[in-house]
């Protein structure tokens, strides 16, 4: 039959699952095909729910009295018989999957003999997609629906553990990590919740399917694997696969995080070692699989029997493990894997046996919610602020309507401080103390004025007596000891003024005739020729007649050759570094003329916003007199700003902001000036050089210097080789077969570049 349609959990139907709930485990029978299925003993009823066995009958049974049953009937939630891996997923595993993502645990286990296909159903083929088991599948299903939710914020945890001849080892400690475990794997239960861990697991974060994937085969191939009779590559100790799930909203306010494990076990088969013929090391590890699973029957048939005061789960490391999984908080379901043939029967009852008891258990399902801490700081922190408002709109109601609570801002602590410079310059009257916070940050002011003032009367240099300064004068000399002045600059205080010392070769003003900038990029000696002077862009030649060279060519004829020629990319590179240092000065030009108009409506609307105030303080002392309400009285009257001041203030408020985004701005174009000279300076020098060299060879006699260079690749071009153009090939045939197998693809490539084999299961 066809697998059911796929759905995902939505994040609103997370807040109505019920807190706790007793679920029974639900128990799958998946028949491994055979082509001697024994249909005449093993019976599967139409409705594919029921089992019915009926063992054939000895031959020497008239001879004694045998009690013994030789029929069987059981009843499961579904009897998968040559069902594909996809129907014994979404019928099975998908459940366990979409309610991990609501903040339930679940475990899927595989159990039944050696051979009968746990570790097939639970891992697959790792060499074929279309047959991967329930895991590469879960991990699949897991990233669709990070994919699916981006309101959700998912973090995806790994961890795989084998328990081999009852000792615990971590598959993926091969792995390289900075926070490796030094110690023996210790099973610990927490003493409040019950839950069960492993201290010294490493539990890696993945971000990726492709990196979950990776991480499957790594454990895989450290798993112990060993051959028998019945199975060439029987795995030797019982596997847990688990996957850390952490799910948080993005968009809900109310904190609450869901966590879950998602606990995939294959547990190893059981084995007669008549049937398997196993001796020595094989024989020891196979009495430990039986004995671990005879503790797991017991821990199954004593949660089963009601009023049972003791529950063996310590008996063994398996059983301590599954704890959660069977009796605990966890939805759980059992695919129990038999082998139908006829020489099989006997381990097929008593793996049915097995299954039909442990339907019988329940477990206490609880949703793993919690609240994030970091959540609910931020929803305080938003009642802070709506009680903040509220407490401000009772002051306004009160006519204490500029009381503030919060924090000065940038913008109030500048608006502050120039108050302060202004009734220290004797300009304007002391501020208006309004609140306590206000004191305490107009002392605050007042200490960083002190401490400019006090650094800038320590950097100043002493003035001897009779020595007199202009400074206005000196302020408009370059280092060369003339004046200059900026284009279209007012006063000398006006931003985008260039120095002339920073900024070599920037013409920004009429110079001396014999004055010389410092940092101009200094030419190589000319050599003049008779009766003309050689080309001012062109470097001399000692050594050879009067400007002649590279074949008898004169050097101005010669360097334009060059520049055509061999020297074509160079001067291509040195023409559009001109071009930019063209465009950047015409940039900063009239990024410099925003940033003073802005400046100067700043002070406009300062002036503007100080005469509404005091405007509105003589109307308040006129309305306080009228009323006899002196300075200080708690009946004084504090007149509300009007609409007027209001606009004034947010005016001021943006103008600043832009203020300060134009000058960053100016800064950043100064930068790329500078950098913009250097470079050019250097192109220039190296184009000269290489045509001093060229011409001093003698480079003109043949026309092979002009032979165009190839072109060169574009900036940012990848070039691939053999290899890499194969493996983009690959993939693009591969997402071309099958879209979703591209990660399987590439992690099963991955592990096969670094030597690992993966088996075939």
């Amino acid at each position: 039959s066809a697998p059911p349609s796929r759905s995902f959990p939505s994040s609103s139907s997370q807040l109505h699952l019920r807190e706790s709930a007793m679920t029974r485990i639900t128990v799958a029978v998946r028949t491994r095909p055979t082509s001697s299925f024994a249909d005449d003993v093993i019976k599967i009823q139409s409705d594919n729910r029921g089992i019915v066995v009926d063992l054939p009958r000895n031959a020497h049974a008239d001879e004694y009295i045998n009690n013994q049953s030789g029929s069987f009937s059981w009843n499961f939630d579904a009897v998968l018989h040559n069902a594909s891996q996809d129907v014994v997923y979404e019928r099975v595993a998908a459940p366990a999957v979409h309610d991990s993502l609501k903040g339930i645990n679940g475990t899927v286990l595989m159990y039944g003999q050696t051979g009968s296909g746990k570790t097939y159903t639970c891992i697959g083929d790792m060499g074929n997609f279309k047959y991967r088991g329930i895991v590469p599948r879960a991990l699949a299903d897991v990233y669709s629906f990070i994919e699916a939710h981006p309101e959700n914020e998912v973090s995806v945890g790994i961890s795989y553990l084998e328990i081999y001849n009852d000792q615990l080892s971590d598959l993926l400690s091969s792995l390289p990590s900075e926070d490796a475990p030094t110690g023996d794997l210790q099973i610990c239960e927490d003493g409040k919740t019950g839950e069960i861990s492993v201290k010294g697991q490493r539990v890696l974060p993945v971000m990726s399917e492709e990196a979950a994937l990776s991480l499957l085969f790594e454990g895989e191939t450290n798993r112990a694997v060993a051959f028998h009779q019945l199975n060439k590559t029987s795995t030797r100790g019982h596997a847990v696969f688990t996957v850390h799930l952490t799910v948080r909203s993005r968009v809900d306010s109310t904190g609450r995080v869901l966590s879950s494990k998602l606990n995939l076990v294959d547990l190893a088969g059981s084995e007669r070692l008549k049937k398997t013929g196993t001796s020595g090391e094989r024989m020891a590890e196979s009495m430990s699989i039986n004995r671990s699973l005879s503790y797991l029957e017991q821990l199954v048939v004593a949660l089963a029997q009601p009023g049972r005061s003791h529950i063996p789960y310590r008996q063994s490391k398996l059983t301590h493990l599954l704890k959660d999984a069977i009796g605990g908080n966890c939805k759980t379901s059992l695919i129990a894997c038999i082998y139908g043939e006829a020489a099989h029967v006997e381990e097929t009852v008593s793996t049915l046996h097995f299954a039909s008891r442990i339907s019988r258990v329940k477990n206490n399902v609880t949703v793993n919610a919690a609240q994030d801490g970091a959540m609910l700081l931020k929803r305080y922190e938003a009642e802070v602020r709506q009680l903040k408002q509220e407490l401000a709109m009772h002051d306004s109601l009160s006519s204490r309507s500029r009381v503030t609570y919060d924090a000065y801002t940038e913008a109030q602590q500048l608006e502050l401080r120039e108050k302060l410079k202004r009734f220290l310059d004797g300009t304007a009257n002391a501020p208006e103390l309004e609140s306590v916070r206000m004191m305490s940050e107009l002392l605050q002011q007042m200490k960083q004025l002190w401490g400019a003032l006090r650094q800038e009367l320590a950097t100043r240099p002493a003035v001897g007596f009779g020595e007199t300064r202009n400074s206005a004068f000196e302020e408009g000399l370059g280092e060369s000891g003339y004046q200059v002045a900026a284009d279209g600059a007012g006063d000398s205080g006006a931003v985008g003024e260039l120095d002339l010392a920073k900024s070599a070769g920037i013409t920004v003003g009429r110079a001396p005739d014999g004055a010389t900038p410092a940092g101009v990029f200094e030419m190589p000696a000319r050599r003049m020729t008779a009766g003309r002077a050689a080309s001012p862009d062109v470097a001399s030649s000692p050594g050879r007649g009067a400007g002649q060279g590279a074949g008898g060519l004169e050097r101005n004829e010669a360097f334009s050759m060059f520049k055509a020629g061999l020297g074509a990319d160079a001067n291509a590179d040195l023409l559009a570094a001109k071009t930019s240092q063209a465009a950047l000065r015409a940039h900063l030009k009239g990024s410099a003329e925003f940033v003073n108009r802005l400046k100067g409506a700043i002070e406009g609307q300062v002036d503007l916003l100080a005469t509404k105030r005091d405007e509105r303080a003589r109307i308040e002392a006129r309305v306080n007199m009228a009323a006899g309400h002196s300075l200080g009285s708690p009946d004084r009257e504090e007149l509300i700003i009007d609409e007027e001041e209001y606009a004034l203030i947010k005016s001021l408020k943006q103008l600043k902001m832009e203020y300060r985004g134009a000058h960053e701005s100016f800064s950043v174009n100064k930068a790329e000036i500078a950098a913009a000279t250097e470079k050019l300076d250097s192109l220039r020098a190296s184009l000269l050089a290489d045509f001093n060299d060229w011409f001093e060879s003698g480079g003109g006699e043949t026309l092979e210097v002009f032979r165009p260079k190839e072109k060169p690749r574009q900036p940012g071009q990848d070039v691939m080789d053999d290899d890499e153009a194969f493996d983009v090939m690959e993939q693009d045939r591969v997402r071309a077969a099958e879209p979703d197998s591209l990660a399987f693809f590439n992690a099963t490539k991955t592990m096969k570049k670094r030597g690992k084999t993966l088996r075939a299961v």
